[in-house]
């Protein structure tokens, strides 16, 4: 048996990884972001002293990248939309978890 050409191994090992490390926000959805901007993490810090940060999206809005942060203040659940560079665009407090 013959091996597979090289070239067909590595777009087999390439492709998929590629796909897998290119953000999801470039085709309308969402990636789950593990670090945050400084000036957006002191934007919600000055206006939620408090909020604790549960989970981050980054996303594409209206071709605007933004954060997509969900967390509690004072024990009730929030989300808030921010662009990358600190501007808050919406806030939605959903009252007590």
């Amino acid at each position: 048996m013959n091996a597979p050409p090289v070239a067909t191994i590595l777009c087999r090992l390439i492709v998929p990884a590629v796909l897998l490390m290119t953000p999801n926000f470039l085709f309308g959805g969402s990636d789950k972001v593990t670090e945050i901007p400084d000036v957006v993490t002191a934007a919600v810090a000055a206006a939620f002293p408090g909020f604790e940060l549960q989970k981050a999206k980054l996303k594409k809005d209206d071709g605007v990248e933004v954060y997509k942060l969900e967390g509690t203040i004072d024990g009730s659940r929030a989300e808030v939309i921010i662009a990358i560079d600190g501007t808050l665009l919406e806030i939605e407090i959903k009252g007590k978890k």
